[in-house]
C-alpha cells in the first residue's frame, strides 16, 4: 500500500486530490505530513497542527458503485473506524461530535474532512483527511483542544498510530457496500457526544438556546429536541454545540 511522507505541505487533502487528477492512484494511497501548514476542517475551517507532535494525513479510497445519496454512510463509517482504532490502543472515553470531530472526554482530539469525487450521482472516490493531536503538551489558544498525551499521560509513536488507524479505516470502508444504512446510523448515534443531554447551541444567526441531541437523519443532519419538545434538523454550519 502506497505511503507518501512529506516534510511539509499546505494540506494533505489538497495534495492527494491533485495527485489523483494526474495519476491512477492505488486504493488506500496515504499522504502524511510532518508539518501541515494550512490544514482544513469542515466548510473551510482551519485545523491547527504542531510539527512532529500532531498526526496529519489523508487516505484515498476508491468506490466501484456507491450512490451519492448514501454519502452520510461514508462519514459515519470513518468516524466509527477512528474511534475503533483508538479503543484498540487502550484509549477510553472517546466519542464523536457531530458531524465528525473525535472527542476525548470533553476535549476535541481529532477532526475529519471527507471530500468526495462524484459523477452521475455516484461516488467514484473519496479523500479522507484526519488531523489528530497526539503528543502535544498544551494548546494555549485552543481551550477545547486535547491531545492523546494530555488525555492518557502517555507518549505515542506516530508511525504506529498512523498504521493502526489506516488499517482499521480501510478495512471498515471495504465493508461499506455490505453494511446496512440503518444499522450503521444507529451505531453512529450511539457514539454521539452529549447525546440525550441538555446542551447549549448557537444557530447561524448567533442565537443561543437549550436543546438535546437525539440523533441524525438518514442524510446525516443533526436532530435536536427543543425545550418545546420539537425536533429540529440542522445541516453543516447551521448550528454549533457550545456546551
Amino acid at each position: 500500500m502506497k505511503l507518501i511522507k512529506l516534510s511539509a505541505i499546505d494540506s494533505t487533502n489538497h495534495y492527494l486530490k491533485q495527485l489523483s487528477k494526474v495519476s491512477e492512484l492505488e486504493d488506500g494511497t496515504t499522504v502524511v505530513a510532518y508539518d501541515q501548514t494550512r490544514g482544513k476542517g469542515q466548510q473551510g475551517a482551519s485545523w491547527f497542527s504542531e510539527p512532529g507532535k500532531s498526526l496529519t494525513f489523508s487516505v484515498f479510497k476508491r468506490f466501484s458503485d456507491f450512490d451519492l445519496e448514501k454519502q452520510a454512510m461514508v462519514n459515519w463509517v470513518v468516524s466509527l473506524a477512528l474511534k475503533k482504532s483508538l479503543i484498540s490502543q487502550g484509549i477510553e472515553n472517546i466519542s464523536v461530535k457531530w458531524p465528525n470531530d473525535i472527542m476525548a472526554g470533553s476535549g476535541k482530539l481529532a477532526g475529519i474532512l471527507i471530500e468526495n469525487q462524484t459523477r452521475k450521482r455516484k461516488i467514484l472516490s473519496t479523500v479522507i483527511g484526519i488531523g489528530m493531536n497526539v503528543n502535544n503538551h498544551e494548546f494555549p489558544e485552543l481551550v477545547n483542544a486535547i491531545s492523546l498525551r494530555m488525555h492518557t499521560g502517555k507518549e505515542f509513536d506516530l508511525n504506529q498510530l498512523l498504521s493502526s488507524i489506516r488499517d482499521t479505516l480501510l478495512s471498515e470502508l471495504d465493508q461499506l457496500d455490505a453494511m446496512s444504512s440503518s444499522t450503521l446510523k444507529a451505531q453512529y448515534e450511539n457514539e454521539l457526544f452529549r447525546r440525550d443531554q441538555v446542551s447549549v447551541f448557537e444557530n447561524a444567526e448567533g442565537q443561543k438556546w437549550n436543546g438535546i441531541i437525539r440523533g441524525v437523519t438518514d442524510d446525516g443532519k443533526l436532530q435536536v429536541e427543543t425545550e418545546s419538545e420539537e425536533i429540529l434538523m440542522f445541516g453543516l454550519k447551521e448550528i454549533r454545540l457550545l456546551n
